[in-house]
């Protein structure tokens, strides 16, 4: 996989898409934009990058270009998006993720209604959660918890299988300070003792997704 510019990712991502059951047939309309015909559902439009932190400019090129895209696929398996990114993306009817939300996406009618699972579910669990006033998005995986009566929570979502104390500084690096790590994976293994202890250093506590459901009742 080539590095630096994403002018590759459009010819990249066809070689893949060509190749899954539901596609009919893919259209590179340029450099970072395809339009995948597919067997069950109406043609879409994919915008295509790669950037290890996404930002409102690392996209604005294709929302505010000729085609009219439906979601946008980030392609490095190590990157994330910042929360205006997110909002830049929403404001123009785009969904957006990496590969595989490209992959699970193409299964659904409206492309452009696309939402990761893990983030659906931990959304509706935290607005359904009768101590949650409300919930802003900061970055792709962190969160800002309103509580009433109570003072506000700055989690973090992790979806891995082990927890190391490497991943819980990647998450600092990447994200600045928050105050709770939840694992959203449910076959999670309990953390390493290095990594609550690397978050513990941090001002941060490790949960498991029941677990912080019942940390959200207390101060």
């Amino acid at each position: 996989m080539p590095e630096g510019s994403s002018e590759w990712t459009g010819k990249w991502v066809a070689q893949k898409l060509r190749k899954n059951a539901g596609v009919e047939a893919v259209d590179l309309l340029a450099t970072q934009v395809l339009r995948i015909v597919r067997k069950n559902h109406q043609p879409f439009l994919v915008g295509t990058i790669a950037s290890p932190r996404v930002e409102p400019s690392t996209i604005d090129h294709l929302l505010n270009g000729l085609f009219l895209i439906e979601i946008i696929a980030n392609i490095p398996p190590e990157s994330f998006w910042t929360g205006d990114a997110i909002a830049f993306a929403s404001r123009h009817s785009a969904a957006f993720g990496g590969m595989g939300d490209l992959l699970s996406a193409i299964e659904l009618p409206d492309v452009s209604r696309y939402v990761k699972k893990e983030f659906a579910f931990v959304e509706r669990g935290l607005h359904q959660h009768r101590k949650v006033s409300d919930v802003e998005r900061v970055h792709d995986r962190m969160y800002v918890v309103k509580r009433q009566e109570l003072c506000d929570v700055t989690v973090v979502l992790l979806n891995e299988y082990e927890l190391t104390a490497d991943i819980v500084r990647t998450a600092r690096d990447r994200y600045g300070v928050f105050t709770a790590i939840v694992l959203t994976n449910p076959s999670a293994r309990v953390p390493t003792s290095l990594a609550s202890q690397a978050a513990e250093s941090m001002g941060s506590q490790i949960y498991t997704w029941r677990e912080f459901l019942v940390r959200l009742n207390n101060r």
